[in-house]
């Protein structure tokens, strides 16, 4: 078996008995060992030295254990420079109160060199926001041929314009995106149907250094994190495209307007087959979002009606990441949602009638994902065999969890759930090499053909 994946998975730095580690790129050697159900799987290795990348993400924290540190980052593929190569964006923290540092930590960008190798361009480039970096989005906004870059931060979010010369401007100010809460990601899509990009940010919820709260955990009550049950939610934030660089907040005028929402995720798709963009929200415990695109400008949120707000239990998960993807091949994209550990992740079955099923135990999800806790997430074909296999970055956001919670550990080796094609899921992750068994603490992923072998 002879093919190529390439991936990147951001490392939330860790500040307890874990090093800092640098963000992962794997790749899918040639080589094939281990066999199952009659597949042969290639070994993933870790490349990241060779290929020149050595970003370390930092959280900020001097252990006083602000929220904010137990998220982000996200990563993106991009070709900025259209040469036809992926290039790679990578999303950092930023020093929270007490935390030492001599040089600020920055996002970086870093160039394909089309021979297997990466450059890092951020400075000349004007890439290297230094703000507390949570997400990111890429898209060409506003159709002139070159991606564009959207930042949420904890804190103003940043919108880069790709200039075409290899340089990006910073013009969050006149389009009016500079959305100044916790924003945890976005989504690029053309709701309106109009041949222009329109922006969907997911805010989580109101933490600030300023109204920080001191939490336990377990029955000693031990310091750690807190749950988001402590603070508020805040809306997310949708903005319509003018076609002129600008934007217009329509998060009220469309029907997206839900402060009681804590989002982390989102995705976009025709999930009815009507020819129109919805949006599906992931959030931590608290019902997740289905908006469904009325085709007038307004959405209705179907969320708990369609069966996707809540587990098959009835009950709210902490979501994380998303995807959608046609796991079974019927026509209809279905909806996959990453959650806590003690949770299942969440596979739900479009059933065709505007209704989900939650599938994840029937599917084979459900136990082989309880004491995960997963983050970035996506769907694709792993084994190239004409079905969608599932892909989850892993890694808790308690950094002492061992002293409270048996058989949980900080950090925690991804999966890949294999597709046998009649809608069943295996865990073939120690299938995959040494390499990819490693516990991390991930975060976000992105996936793309860095070499461009079509493999």
């Amino acid at each position: 078996m002879s093919f190529v994946l390439f991936l990147i998975i951001v490392f939330l730095a860790s500040f307890s008995s874990f090093p800092h580690l640098p963000g992962g790129k794997l790749h899918m050697a040639t080589h094939a060992e281990g066999k199952l159900n009659n597949k042969l799987f290639p070994q993933l290795v870790d490349v990241t030295a060779e290929a020149g990348i050595n970003f370390k993400h930092t959280h900020g924290g001097a252990g006083e254990r602000y929220y904010v540190e137990t998220m982000g980052s996200g990563c993106a593929f991009l070709d900025y420079d259209n040469d036809g190569d992926l290039d790679i964006y990578l999303v950092n923290g930023a020093p929270l109160p007490g935390y030492p540092v001599a040089k600020a930590p920055k996002n970086v960008l870093y160039q394909n060199q089309g021979d297997g190798t990466f450059r890092d361009v951020t400075i000349p480039a004007g890439v290297g926001d230094a703000s507390y970096g949570i997400g990111c989005a890429v898209a060409d906004y506003d159709n002139d041929g070159f991606v564009d870059i959207y930042l949420t931060n904890f804190g103003p979010n940043v919108l880069f314009h790709n200039n075409g010369d290899g340089t990006f401007s910073d013009v969050t100010g006149t389009a009016k995106v500079g959305d100044d809460k916790w924003g945890a990601s976005a989504a690029f899509l053309d709701y309106d149907n109009d041949g222009d990009l329109d922006l969907y940010v997911v805010n989580y919820v109101n933490f600030t250094i300023a109204n920080h709260i001191k939490c336990g955990q377990g029955s000693r009550g031990i310091r750690a994190y807190c749950h988001p049950d402590v603070y508020d939610g805040v809306a997310d934030v949708f903005y319509r495209n003018n076609g002129d660089g600008t934007f217009t907040d329509v998060t009220e005028k469309s029907g997206i307007y839900n402060p009681s929402g804590k989002g982390l995720g989102v995705v976009c798709g025709d999930i009815d087959n009507d020819g129109d963009q919805d949006i599906y929200v992931a959030n931590d415990k608290t019902p997740n979002f289905l908006f469904r695109n009325n085709g007038d400008g307004t959405f209705s949120e179907m969320g708990l009606l369609a069966g996707v707000g809540y587990n098959e239990d009835g009950v709210g998960e902490a979501g994380m990441g998303v995807d959608l993807g046609d796991y079974d091949g019927d026509g209809y994209l279905d909806i996959f949602v990453t959650n806590f550990s003690n949770e299942t992740n969440t596979l739900y079955q479009n059933q065709r009638s505007g209704f989900f099923s939650d599938m994840t135990y029937v599917s084979g999800l459900g136990v082989s994902s309880l004491l995960s806790l997963g983050f970035g997430t996506n769907f694709f074909d792993f084994d190239l065999d004409g079905d969608l296999d599932i892909y989850v970055t892993n890694g808790h956001v308690l950094d002492n969890v061992e002293l409270f919670k048996d058989n949980i550990t900080y950090a925690q080796p991804d999966q890949l759930f294999g597709n046998n094609g009649q809608g069943f899921f295996t865990d073939v992750s120690d299938k995959l090499g040494r390499d990819f068994q490693i516990a991390k603490v991930g975060r976000g992923a992105a996936f793309g053909d860095y070499d461009n072998e079509r493999r």
